[in-house]
C-alpha cells in the first residue's frame, strides 16, 4: 500500500494529475469522484485512501490533468498504431496493450467502440484510466510505465483520434485555403492526415504548398516547409512503440524475447570500447512460419548502422511475416542499452557486514572470491607452487579445477600433485585447446556441475593466446573469470627475462587482481627454493615474503616452509631481504636477527662496493642488473 500511496502522491505534485481511487478487483471508482474532475486530492485524502485502503490508483484525464490517453486494448490495435504512425509519447503497459499518454486538447471528449477504431478508446474530459502500480484485476499484473512523463514530452493527439469518422471528407474543404488566424492549426491537421495515409515527406510538402497558395493571405514557403518537416518527422518516428521484450540476465548475458514474433535474443560477451557497445548475439525464432529456428550468430555492434542492415536481411529472408525487422531491431537496441546501462544503487548499512576483515581459503595467498596472482621468471616453479597449493585447498575440503595451457595432456601436472600429497580427494584438471574466454560458459557449466570452488590458470598468457597488452581484451578477460562464482589464482611470466618486473602484457592484468605475489628462485642447486614476496593487496596490509624449499626425491616432492635466515651466506640474507622492498638499516636488523650490527654494516658497505646495492635517503636498495 505504501508504494501506492508515494505513486499517487508523485502523480498529484510531480506531474499535475488528479487521482481517484479504484476497487482492487474491478475498475469502478471507490467514491463519488465526480468533484476531482475540477480539483486535485488533499494529502490527507490520498493517505485515507492509499495507506488506510488497498485501492488502485485512477488518474483523471482531461483538462484536470492536461492529458488525454489513448487505450490500445489489443494487438490489432497496437498494430493499428504503429501502421498509422501514432508520435511517441509517454505510455504505460496495460493487461492487454498499452495507454498512450498525448497532451490534452480543449473540447476533448471520451470515446469508446468507434467502428472505425476496433479496440481503441479515448479518455479526456470525463474520463479516468488505471495506473501504475495498481493491479489488473484480470490478468493480476501491475501496470507499468515504459516511458514515463519527463523521459519524453507529451505528443500531440493524432489526427485519426480527433477526427470524427465522417470527417475525411470534411478534410476536403479544407484544402480549399482558410483565414489568417486557421492556417498553422489547419497545416497541422492535413500533413497529419498525409503522414497517416503513407505519404512521403516530399508528398506531404508539395500538397501542403499546393494548400497555401488557396490561403488568404498564404503563410510563408519557408514557415510551411519548417512545420511539415516537423510534423512529419514527429508521426515517423521508428520507435513510436516498441515491441514488448521479455529481459532475462543469463550467465554472460542476457536473453531476451519478443513474444509476438517468438524471437529470442542472446546477448553474449559484452564489452564497450571507443568504437561501440560490442557483443555476440545469437538470434532463434520458435514461430513455426520462421524459414529456419537458428537465424544468426555473430559479433554486433550496437553503434553500428550496417551491422543493424545486416540483420535486418537476416531477419527479412528468414521471418517473410515480419512487416518491419528493422523496427524490431531498433526496438531491442534500444531496450538492451536501457537495460544494460542501468545499475542498481545500493545504501551502506552495518547490517550487510558480519565480518570486516579480508577472508582468505588459504592465507595469505588465495583471497576468497577475488582474482589472485603469481607471477614470475621461466622454471621458478610456479606450476609447482601452484599444484602445492592446490593441494592445501584440498586438504581443506575445497574443490580446485586446474586448467593446464602448458602442457598437451593432465599427465605432467597430475604427477606433481600426487608427488607432493598422493592422498587427493577432489582436484581437477584440464588442459583447454582454446582461449579461455571461448569456453568460459562450458567452463561455467562444469563448475556447476563439480561444485568448484577455486580454479588455477596456467599461465594467463597462453589462456588468452593474443591481445595481451590490449587493456580492452584484458579487461573483457577478466570480467568474464569474475561471472563464475569461484576464486581465481592465475600463474603468469614476467613481461621481461629480468629479475624482477610486471606481470607479461598489459599492467591491467596487475591492476584487475587484488592479489599480487611475484614468485623468485633465490639458490640454485638440486633443490629449488623461491621466495614469493607480497607486491599488491587491495584489502589488507602487504604481508611478509615466504620463502618455501622443494626437495625432490624418488616418488615425492617435499615442500617445506623456510625463513631467510635458513640460507646460506649473510650476502644471500640480505639480497633476499631487500628484494621484498628497500628497507632502513633498523629494518634490516629487524629482519635479519640472527646479524650484529657491525656484521651487517660492513656486509652492506661490501655490496655497495661491488655496484650491487646502493643506500638513497637512508633506504638500502637493490640495483637491478640489465643483463640478468
Amino acid at each position: 500500500m505504501g508504494d501506492k500511496y508515494d505513486y499517487a502522491k508523485m502523480y498529484v505534485e510531480v506531474f499535475g494529475y488528479s487521482v481517484i481511487p479504484v476497487t482492487a478487483n474491478s475498475k469502478k471508482p471507490a467514491i463519488e469522484w465526480k468533484e476531482y474532475q475540477q480539483r486535485k486530492p488533499t494529502e490527507e485524502e490520498l493517505k485515507k485512501w492509499f495507506l488506510e485502503n488497498d485501492y488502485n490508483i485512477g488518474i483523471v484525464t482531461g483538462a484536470i490533468s492536461g492529458i488525454a490517453v489513448v487505450d490500445l486494448d489489443s494487438k490489432k490495435a497496437i498494430e493499428f498504431s504503429k501502421k498509422n504512425n501514432f508520435p511517441k509519447t509517454p505510455y504505460v503497459k496495460t493487461g492487454k496493450g498499452f495507454h498512450l499518454y498525448f497532451k490534452y486538447q480543449n473540447g476533448v471528449r471520451n470515446f469508446q467502440k468507434r467502428p472505425d477504431l476496433k479496440d481503441i478508446d479515448l479518455r479526456a474530459d470525463g474520463g479516468y484510466v488505471i495506473a501504475p502500480p495498481s493491479i489488473h484485476p484480470e490478468t493480476k499484473k501491475p501496470y507499468e510505465w515504459k516511458t514515463l512523463p519527463g523521459e519524453i514530452d507529451y505528443a500531440e493527439l493524432p489526427e485519426i483520434i480527433l477526427q470524427k469518422p465522417q470527417q475525411k471528407s470534411q478534410l476536403a474543404e479544407l484544402y480549399k485555403g482558410v483565414s489568417e488566424g486557421e492556417r498553422n492549426n489547419t497545416l497541422t491537421r492535413l500533413v497529419g492526415s498525409w503522414v497517416s495515409d503513407g505519404l512521403s515527406f516530399e508528398e506531404c510538402l508539395e500538397n501542403a504548398l499546393l494548400w497555401n497558395s488557396k490561403n488568404d493571405p498564404p503563410l510563408p514557403e519557408k514557415e510551411v516547409e519548417t512545420t511539415v518537416k516537423s510534423i512529419f518527422e514527429k508521426h515517423r518516428k521508428i520507435d513510436i512503440l516498441p515491441p514488448i521484450f521479455e529481459i532475462t540476465e543469463i550467465p554472460f548475458g542476457y536473453e531476451m524475447f519478443n513474444p509476438q514474433f517468438k524471437l529470442y535474443f542472446k546477448v553474449k560477451n559484452i564489452c564497450q570500447d571507443k568504437e561501440g557497445l560490442k557483443c555476440y548475439l545469437e538470434v532463434t525464432c520458435e514461430d513455426n512460419r520462421a524459414m529456419a529456428k537458428d537465424i544468426y550468430s555473430a559479433n554486433f555492434n550496437f553503434y553500428s548502422s550496417r551491422g543493424t542492415q545486416e540483420l535486418a536481411k537476416v531477419l527479412s529472408a528468414n521471418l517473410p511475416f515480419l512487416a518491419n525487422p528493422t523496427q524490431l531491431i531498433e526496438s531491442f537496441k534500444k531496450e538492451f542499452k536501457k537495460c544494460y546501462s542501468i545499475s542498481k544503487i545500493k545504501k551502506v548499512t552495518s547490517n550487510d557486514i558480519t565480518n570486516y576483515d579480508a577472508e582468505f581459503l588459504l592465507q595469505p595467498f588465495v583471497l576468497k572470491n577475488n582474482i589472485n596472482l603469481i607471477y614470475g621468471l621461466g622454471a621458478t616453479g610456479k606450476s609447482t607452487f601452484a599444484c602445492y597449493l592446490a593441494s592445501l585447498l584440498d586438504k581443506r575440503g575445497y574443490r580446485v579445477l586446474y586448467l593446464d595451457y602448458e602442457n598437451p595432456t593432465s599427465v605432467e601436472i597430475e604427477r606433481i600433485i600426487l608427488k607432493i600429497s598422493p592422498d587427493i580427494n577432489n582436484i581437477y584438471i584440464l588442459c583447454p585447446k582454446t582461449r579461455l574466454v571461448n569456453t568460459i560458459e562450458k567452463l561455467y557449466e562444469d563448475v556447476k556441475k563439480y561444485k568448484i570452488d577455486v580454479i588455477i590458470v596456467d599461465s594467463v598468457i597462453k589462456s588468452m593466446v593474443a591481445d595481451v597488452f590490449n587493456p580492452e581484451a584484458i579487461s573483457l578477460y577478466t570480467t568474464s573469470l569474475l561471472k563464475i562464482p569461484v576464486t581465481w589464482l592465475l600463474i603468469s611470466h614476467v613481461a621481461k627475462n629480468t629479475s624482477d618486473e610486471s606481470p607479461y602484457g598489459s599492467v591491467f592484468f596487475f591492476n584487475d587482481a587484488r592479489n599480487v605475489w611475484f614468485a623468485k628462485r633465490i639458490a640454485n642447486h638440486e633443490n629449488n627454493i623461491i621466495q614469493l614476496i607480497h607486491k599488491k593487496s587491495n584489502f589488507t596490509k602487504l604481508f611478509p615474503s615466504e620463502i618455501f624449499e622443494f626437495r625432490y626425491e624418488i616418488g615425492k616432492i617435499k615442500v617445506i616452509q623456510k625463513s631467510i635466515e635458513d640460507y646460506g651466506t649473510i650476502t644471500d640474507m640480505i639480497l633476499a631481504t631487500l628484494s621484498e622492498e628497500p628497507k632502513t638499516f633498523s629494518q634490516l636488523h629487524k629482519a635479519l636477527p640472527s646479524i650484529n650490527t657491525k656484521k651487517l654494516s660492513v656486509y652492506l658497505n661490501r655490496l655497495k662496493k661491488k655496484g650491487q646495492i646502493k643506500i638513497d635517503n637512508g633506504l638500502w636498495t637493490i640495483i637491478e642488473n640489465e643483463d640478468d
